[in-house]
Parts: structure tokens; C-alpha cells; sequence
């Protein structure tokens, strides 16, 4: 008898061990989710990171950060880069697949970027909720080029949503303002 409820007793736990492991990973990771929800930051490796493995493209060398704001969204990577980038002389080849022509669908994206946010700061209570500056929207009034690149199925990238043969969940939305020599960069992954 009292060895049947040592059995009973094993059983219960290796029963019940898997779920309080999932759960601790669960909890865990939905508390560095929350810490990491909102990130402000002058350096640019992130998007750096992204633009390489997600988009294959690779930055200028002579890009100084300006601006980065990092929105994590979810567990596998959703959200959004923004970015601000300054530079003194721009490689012609990364500018290959800009367009003079106004781009409706990059001034839009960016701006619903910084409208989803709400900017009275009383009505954020953790520290790690930080505001996107409005000071880094672009001017949109100014002559600018831009160029949108949408990721489809099996990662093939398009230019222009326009383009798109299939559905695309991952964006990338560029503008270059040649008088204020500064590139901006959205990247919605969804």
C-alpha cells in the first residue's frame, strides 16, 4: 500500500512537471516581453540585423544613428524599427530602387507608425513605455525619394505593395530627403 502511493505520488509529478515548466517559460517570457516592449536607442545594430537577415540588404557604411525606436510586438519578432539615419554621402546602388515619384503608401506607413501611439505621458505608467519622438517624423513637405520592399511567401521580396503577387505580412518602407541628408526607415514585421 504505502508503495502504490509512492507510485501514485512519481505519477502525479512527472504528470505535472511539464506543465509547471511550460507555465515558468510562459510567465517568464511574458515578463521580458513587457521589459522589452518598448526600446530607445542610438545605436542601429538592430535594424541593421534585420535589414541583413530579413531583407538581405545591407545599410551604407557612412549612416550616423540618429534615432532607433524598437516596438516589440510578440514572441517571434513582430513589431516595428524605426529609424533615423544621417549621412554625408549616399552609395548609389542602395539608392538604386528609390523613386522621385510620390510615395503615398511610405509617407502613410510611417505616419500610422507614430499615430498608434498615445503621447500624453501621464498615461504611461512603466518605465519601460517610452514615447516615439515627433521630433523624427519626416517632412514629407520637403523633396524627398522613398521605396517600399514587401516580403511574401518562401521570403520573396517585392518592390512596391503594388507588386505583390501574393499576400505580405513583412514591410520595409524607406525615404531619402537629400537637403536634410537623412534616410528614414520603418519596418513592420507582423
Amino acid at each position: 500500500m504505502k508503495q502504490r502511493k509512492i507510485d501514485l505520488i512519481i505519477e502525479i509529478v512527472l504528470c505535472c512537471l511539464p506543465v509547471i515548466l511550460f507555465g515558468g517559460c510562459f510567465y517568464f517570457g511574458l515578463s521580458q516581453a513587457a521589459n522589452d516592449e518598448y526600446k530607445v536607442s542610438t545605436e542601429h545594430k538592430s535594424v541593421v540585423f534585420d535589414m541583413d537577415k530579413l531583407w538581405d540588404m545591407q545599410l551604407p557604411d557612412d549612416l550616423t544613428s540618429s534615432y532607433v525606436f524598437y516596438n516589440r510586438g510578440g514572441w517571434f519578432g513582430e513589431g516595428f524599427f524605426y529609424a533615423v539615419y544621417e549621412c554625408n554621402q549616399i552609395d548609389k546602388d542602395f539608392l538604386k530602387d528609390f523613386a522621385r515619384e510620390y510615395n503615398e503608401e511610405v509617407q502613410n506607413s510611417i505616419e500610422s507608425c507614430f499615430d498608434s501611439f498615445d503621447y500624453r505621458i501621464e498615461n504611461y505608467d512603466s518605465p519601460y513605455e517610452i514615447l516615439l519622438d515627433r521630433a523624427n517624423i519626416p517632412d514629407f513637405e520637403e523633396i524627398f525619394i522613398s521605396v517600399s520592399y514587401h516580403k511574401g511567401i518562401g521570403d520573396k521580396i517585392y518592390i512596391g505593395k503594388d507588386n505583390c503577387d501574393e499576400y505580405c505580412d513583412d514591410h520595409l518602407y524607406m525615404s531619402y530627403f537629400p537637403k536634410t541628408r537623412r534616410i528614414y526607415i520603418y519596418e513592420n514585421i507582423t
